[in-house]
């Protein structure tokens, strides 16, 4: 046994994943290997021999010096799958590049000359521009299933104009003017904006040995000895830096020298002259942003009236805020995807007005005044400004989260649903990793078979989502499984035959959830063997009505492509076995359909049944469909994915009573996922499995809290009965005995009491409370009390009271009696004379 509940059994289509995986890289086969051994032991082991389509295969790809065995980052299909998809959107800020030239205007060859903003505005515009032979090309691509072109007859003055009219909707603009006068605004914004005093060479700090030998010699310029100098500071700063923080020293580029223009020319056509020396890199100093640069996908299924419409409505936004924009609609190439339709838009993010009197635009407008230089007609740039905050503040806004935000709107409006989805690709649930862009030069050599560094990693990423896309869509479904039977088995404990049967249900799941997982995983290998060849094939071998540009070794380059196809073809599951294999499933299924139901029929004898819990959208929105039902499962695992991450969040997800909502500021994906899928049994379960727990731990945070509030109470109790302590021992009472009355008479007569003179009332007795009766270690003492006295903290204060206090006669000698309060009062206890009471003596 490899795993729980599986029998050690060969994977699916195993020898034909280790076939294929034997000729790739190790990089390759070790992206593939961990998710195609999921719960197995088996090793990845090279297929023994090879065939004669193989030795054909790499023979021909030798000849053309292409690896067909690694994947392309070129795919057929699109990686997003779905109802909605997460849209391509660029927001670039614009400067005049610099770059090192000299005094006669020359380029150094490092750096190529960049385009100035005319240039790509034409670029703009002529890109836009769709021509009668490309519309031919178009019909021609739609008509598919034969070749019509001997038979269009067109009239070409009337296609003329149909083909000025959607030029002119293909370009929108709220600068007024001619093409030339739009121009002009973006040549202006460019040169108006500030420019850079100075530019930067970098070095690395790993060269500071080389620069100093060489900044030694007696021919070296004075300026690389400064460069030298100027390294090895820095270096040392570096290396104090890191010391001080307790971390590691690690190289890096720091700047060296401060130049123009035309010093940097001339300090990198030295270093051109000592190749061995390592040259230093070019860095171009801070200037003016000068405009905005938008690039922003469209549906490829559009219209295109749908498509114009999207574009003046992204113009009027951007008007209304006060950008002064151009836009135009790129349609597909002759040599690119054709489902390549997006929206190029130049914009200027400054309210400008023509001056006709001056000739040019308000802010080019230059007057001397105070002694500078101002621009009294320019206008301020638009700035975005959140809702002031609690101190009172405005605080900026992310513009190219909002522009996107702005765009996507606009699309799903004009589209009449949503096409287009907000956030990023994990706040979407897509389980995809956003792609390198590529560019021309590495797209056109892939496309040919050219193995490029972005490249190769894009595919190898595309793989990896592939791959994680298998094991996630795996352990969805094992976790389903597993609160499945949490659920079942507390139901039917106490049916033995019934437990057996969830048990045998468990195990056949589990088995299925398997097999499908490597059917997938070899569906995935297959798909990248077959990637790179067919990228060159679909290049070399367009659809009907979209050309190429032949190239020699085409047809070379096409026949190793083919021969490639055709192993990958000999080495990949047949239909006959994959038929069979969906024959084995369907069996396997079958057991387990059959077993569920004595599961079922053992629930159903309890009479234990959970209320089933309802959805309920909070958003004003037409009903959810699927417009893909191939892809309810992809689909399913987006959901499933939110709520694994964010399921348990009681602000995301409020259960009312047999009802469940999302909160208001959750995504519009996640709702229109609910309301599709919250009703099926998959995520009942997980919804009572969540509120079950959350009914348990609301109780134990109340006992938590109950229990807390005692604690509470008992300490506050045994906080008072301490204070009371204290305040009565702060009240105890102590006597002192006068000076002249320590001298005590001896015991015997003196201490019986005295007879009281004959015809004379008795005197009423006045005692004090007795006395506790001392140890028997010490003597008794038998001295009459004395007037109490409160015994205070202070012993000045006690002093000073003392002193104010009255003196008093010495105490007259009293016949001893009973206390008071236990003797019976006489009728001569009324007439008795009272005793005064010093009230001193009590405070």
């Amino acid at each position: 046994m490899t795993a729980h509940g599986l029998p050690d059994e060969q994977p699916v289509f195993a020898h034909h994943v280790r076939a294929l995986l034997a000729r790739q890289a190790q990089a390759d086969r070790d992206l593939v290997g961990a998710s195609y051994r999921r719960g197995r032991n088996h090793q990845m082991e090279a297929e023994p021999g090879q065939s004669p389509a193989g030795r054909k295969a790499d023979a021909l790809a030798a000849a053309v010096g292409i690896d067909f065995h690694r994947p392309s980052p070129i795919r057929r299909g699109s990686r997003q799958t779905g109802g909605g998809r997460v849209p391509h959107f660029d927001m670039k800020p614009m400067g005049m590049a610099h770059v090192p030239t000299s005094g006669d205007g020359k380029v150094h060859h490092r750096f190529k000359t960049k385009a100035k903003e005319g240039e790509h505005f034409d670029y703009l515009r002529d890109g836009a521009k769709v021509t009668i032979i490309s519309h031919l090309d178009y019909i021609r691509r739609d008509q598919a299933v034969s070749d019509l072109a001997e038979d269009l007859v067109i009239d070409m003055i009337d296609e003329q104009v149909i083909r000025g009219g959607m030029n002119a909707r293909a370009i929108v603009s709220n600068v007024p003017g001619s093409p030339e006068r739009q121009r002009s605004l973006f040549v202006a914004a460019e040169q108006s904006e500030s420019q850079p005093r100075v530019h930067q060479l970098t070095a690395s700090t790993a060269e500071v040995g080389r620069y100093d030998r060489v900044a030694g010699f007696a021919t070296s310029p004075d300026w690389l000895r400064d460069m030298s100098r100027r390294l090895k500071a820095a270096r040392r700063e570096a290396e104090a830096e890191a010391a001080a923080k307790g971390r590691p020293f690690k190289d890096r580029q720091v700047v060296v020298a401060d130049v123009t223009s035309r010093q940097a020319f001339d300090r990198l056509t030295w270093f051109d002259k000592h190749p061995s020396f390592p040259a230093p890199q070019w860095r171009q100093g801070r200037t003016g942003r000068s405009h905005y640069r938008f690039v922003q996908e469209l549906p490829a299924d559009a219209k295109p009236e749908q498509h114009g419409q999207i574009l003046r409505n992204i113009v009027a936004m951007l008007a209304a805020d006060g950008w002064m924009a151009v836009g135009v609609i790129h349609q597909p190439d002759q040599h690119g995807d054709k489902r390549n339709f997006h929206i190029h838009i130049d914009a200027y993010d400054r309210p400008a007005k023509w001056m006709n009197e001056e000739g040019k635009w308000d802010f080019e407008v230059v007057e001397r005044r105070n002694g500078k230089n101002t621009r009294p007609y320019r206008q301020n740039k638009v700035s975005y400004r959140a809702e002031p905050g609690n101190n009172g503040k405005r605080a900026k806004v992310d513009t190219a989260e909002l522009m996107r935000g702005r765009f996507i709107d606009i699309v799903n409006a004009v589209m009449g649903e949503e096409r287009y989805l907000h956030g990023t690709y994990e706040e979407n649930g897509i389980a995809l990793t956003p792609l390198e862009h590529m560019g021309n030069r590495a797209t056109g050599h892939e496309r040919r078979g050219v193995a490029t560094e972005v490249g190769t990693r894009n595919a190898r990423q595309i793989v990896s989502d592939e791959l994680a896309a298998c094991e996630k869509k795996a352990a969805a479904a094992t976790d389903v499984l597993a609160r499945d039977m949490t659920l079942i088995l507390p139901l039917i404990g106490d049916q033995p035959d019934a437990v057996a049967a969830a048990r045998r249900y468990e195990r056949l799941s589990r088995r299925l959830i398997q097999r499908r997982h490597d059917m997938d995983v070899a569906d995935v290998v297959v798909a990248a063997s077959r990637s790179r060849a067919e990228a060159v094939i679909a290049t070399l071998e367009p659809e009907p009505g979209r050309r190429t540009k032949s190239r020699a070794g085409d047809r070379a380059l096409l026949e190793a492509s083919r021969a490639h196809l055709d192993w990958v073809e000999q080495h990949s599951p047949s239909d006959d076995e994959r038929a069979a294999e969906r024959q084995r499933i369907a069996r396997i299924e079958a057991q387990a359909s059959a077993t569920w139901d004595e599961v079922a029929a053992a629930i159903a004898t309890k009479g234990q049944r959970t209320p089933a819990i309802t959805y309920v959208s909070t958003r004003t929105a037409s009903a959810a469909t699927m417009h893909h039902p191939v892809y309810r499962e992809q689909v399913r695992g987006r959901l499933r994915q939110w709520l694994t991450r964010h399921g348990r969040d009681e602000g995301r997800l409020i259960f009312e009573g047999g009802t469940v909502r999302l909160a208001p500021d959750q995504p519009k994906a996640i709702d229109r996922l609910m309301r599709l899928f919250a009703g099926e049994e998959e995520f009942q379960n997980w919804l009572i499995g969540e509120r079950e727990r959350r009914t348990n731990q609301a109780a134990a945070d109340a006992k938590r809290q109950r229990d807390k509030q005692a604690a509470l109470q008992r300490a506050e109790a045994g906080r008072r009965e301490q204070e009371a302590a204290k305040a009565e021992a702060g009240k105890v009472v102590r006597t002192i005995a006068p000076p002249e009355d320590r001298a005590r008479p001896a015991a015997g007569a003196a201490d019986m009491p005295a007879a009281q003179p004959p015809g004379r009332p008795p005197v009423p007795e006045v005692k004090s409370p007795p006395k506790p009766v001392p140890p028997a270690a010490q003597p008794v003492d038998r001295r009459p009390p004395d007037p109490p006295v409160v015994t205070r903290g202070d012993p000045q204060r006690e002093e000073k009271r003392e002193r104010q206090v009255p003196s008093r006669p010495a105490p007259q000698d009293r016949p001893n009696g009973p206390p008071p309060g236990i003797r019976s009062k006489g009728p001569d206890d009324v007439a008795a004379r009272q005793r005064p009471i010093d009230r001193g003596s009590e405070r």
